[in-house]
Order: C-alpha cells, then structure tokens, then sequence
C-alpha cells in the first residue's frame, strides 16, 4: 500500500472516530462502516510493514541470462555495484569514463569474465551509442534486463560565483547524462520489459545551500524518475530511484571538495571575489569540508544493496531511501531488501527527514 494512502486513511480513520460521537444517529451506522473500512486498510498496511521485515528476500530467476549496464563504474557506488551484479551470476557492462585507468582496471580484475568494460562518457552522444552498438555486438542470447543511471559530479558553492559553464557541466551529467543513456537503450528495456534506475540524492527532495546546482540535477533526476515510471508503465517496464543521503565515496573526499570550491572561486570575476572577501570563502570552505567530514556515513552498503535491489531485486520498491546499515533496522530495509524484495512500496521518505539522520547531523 502507498505509504501517503496508509497515513490518509490513518488521520481520516481518526477525524471519523471523534465524528462519529457528535454524530446524528441517522448517520452513524454509515460512519460506522466507513471507520472500520478505514481501520481495515490501516490494520493491513500495519501488517504489510510487518511482512516487510520478517519475510525472506529473494532474487529473480534466471539471472545468468541477463545483462546489466552500469554508468559511473570508475570508482564509488557504481564499481561496488557492478561487482555485486557479477558475484551474483548477472553479465555485467561497466560504463567507465576512463576504461584504461586504474579503476577500470581494478574492477576487471577483480571480477569474472562476464563484466565487459564499457568506454562511456554520458555526455557524449557518440560515446553512448557506441556502447549501445558494443552491448548488442556481445550481449548474444541474454536480454538487457536493466540500465543504472549512477554517473554523476558534484558541484559545491554560491551560485554568485558559480560559473555557467560549471552549471551546465553538472546538468549534462547528472541529467542529461541518464538521459541520454536512457533513451538510447529504452528500445532493449521495453523488449525484456526490464528496468531503469536513476541514482538521484536525498538532495532531490531537501536542497542544501552550499549544494544549490547539485541540488537542482537531483531534483531533475527525482522528476525523470517520476515521469518515466508512469509513461513505461504501459511498456511494463519498471523505473526505480536510489535516494542516498551523504556517503564517504570519492565526491565526498576533502581533496575533491576543495577543488570543486577552488574551481568556482577562482573563476569567477574579480569584483565577486572582492564583495565577498577572502576570509568569508576561507571560512565558508572549512565549514563545508567539516560537515561532510562529520555527517558522511562510511558504511556504503545500504546503497549498493539498494541499487542491486533495484535492478535485479524479485519486486523492487520504486523509491530507495538510502541509510547506514546501523539504523535499518528501524525503518524498511534498502538496496539488499530491494534485491530480495516481496512487498512493493511505493513511497519511502528521505532519510534526511529521519529523526535519527537530523540528530546525526546535529552532532
């Protein structure tokens, strides 16, 4: 049940309740069945959640006759995922920005000889149609069963001194990027009746000032999802999105961080930099650089569990909301859950929205 309908139901369920005494007595027997039809949906959403935690997770079949395509496998997320996907029997295409270097590298190594490393740069149309001709060149008799969207950049700063260059940079990857990846296999998707999977940010429903520009990508992201998942419904092709909140991968490093404010600052005008002062930058980079440090969960596994999930999962919810794996067990398990899952959910709140992340993030 959709997560907004239970709490409908729920308030309505109680607004009937203390109705129903100041009722007249003409309609208190129709009351009286609507709050007992309402308190039915409350009591098996209750029970749903329940199920939802206790019964076993399970994959889909057949996973040695389908293939995946991973965007962003240079490191982070994607690696970990692409070699999750092909532990578990999946014929894996890692789309890596540099497919000569060292992250590459090492994920070939490391996995089996179904990962093919794929040379991607989603920002480039000829770069993503030539993977699309590679993935059908070798795919044989396995199906394209699913396409994570994963590649994305940060961008960190005050949009006053943030140049639109930099901006359009971070659109066309973040968005434009999963874009174009995805229309150029949507063909294959519909055929096996497979699945999208947009790697968004809980900053795609909050926004985080230092984050403005990044904020807007996920947002677009959040909105792609959305709007692709009903126009492929009558393809019966699912479309799911991976929501994490701030992680330790290499966006998050202090190194790149830095840079990513240097670069801004930098660039732009003179008299900018001067309104703002030298001081005012010093102190505004070392207040983003120690929350991050601070507020960034190491534990990456509630994320690729949650894209794994997503893509090869038995019934895969449609939104993950991404969080530690110290606290999951106090709210629905993410990406593994996603992998094994037998209660569709359609609607999962932010982690950020979670009392236990804004404590964390007080601290």
């Amino acid at each position: 049940m959709d997560r907004d309908v239970a709490r409908f139901a729920t308030v309505f369920l109680a607004s009937l309740v203390v109705a129903e005494a100041t009722l007249p007595d003409a309609y208190r027997h129709a009351a009286s069945h609507v709050t007992l039809a309402l308190l039915s949906l409350v009591v098996a959403d209750l029970g749903l959640a329940l199920l939802d935690r206790i019964l076993p997770r399970r994959l889909l079949p057949d996973l040695g006759g389908r293939a995946v395509l991973v965007t962003g496998c240079d490191s982070g997320f994607g690696q970990q995922c692409a070699r999750r996907l092909d532990a578990l029997g999946v014929t894996v295409y890692a789309g890596c920005l540099m497919p000569q270097g060292t992250g590459a590298a090492a994920l070939k190594a490391s996995t089996s000889s179904r990962l093919h490393i794929v040379p991607l740069d989603v920002t480039k149309d000829d770069s993503v149609q030539a993977a699309v001709q590679l993935v059908k060149g070798t795919i044989g008799d396995k199906v394209l069963w699913a396409v994570v969207n994963n590649a994305g950049v940060l961008s960190v700063g005050e949009l006053h001194w943030t140049s639109t260059e930099e901006i359009s940079k971070v659109f066309d990857v973040n968005v434009f990027g999963m874009v174009r990846v995805t229309k150029a296999f949507l063909d294959m998707l519909i055929e096996s009746k497979g699945r999208v999977v947009c790697v968004a940010s809980a900053a795609g429903r909050l926004t985080l000032s230092p984050l403005l520009v990044y904020c807007m990508s996920k947002h677009a992201v959040v909105a792609l999802a959305d709007g692709l998942r009903l126009q492929m419904r009558k393809w019966s092709v699912g479309v799911h999105c991976i929501e994490p909140v701030i992680y330790k991968t290499n966006l998050s490093e202090e190194i790149n961080i830095r840079s990513a404010l240097n670069r801004g600052w930098s660039s732009c005008p003179s008299e900018v930099r001067q309104q703002y002062g030298e001081e005012y930058f010093t102190n505004y980079s070392d207040r983003i650089v120690s929350f991050s440090i601070h507020t960034c969960f190491k534990n990456t596994s509630a994320v690729v569990d949650s894209m794994v999930d997503a893509a090869v999962g038995a019934s895969p919810k449609i939104t993950y909301s991404c969080v530690p794996s110290a606290i999951l067990s106090l709210i629905p398990n993410s990406i593994n859950d996603a992998i094994h899952k037998l209660i569709l959910r359609t609607k999962y709140q932010p982690a950020a929205l979670n009392p236990i992340w804004k404590k964390k993030v007080k601290e």
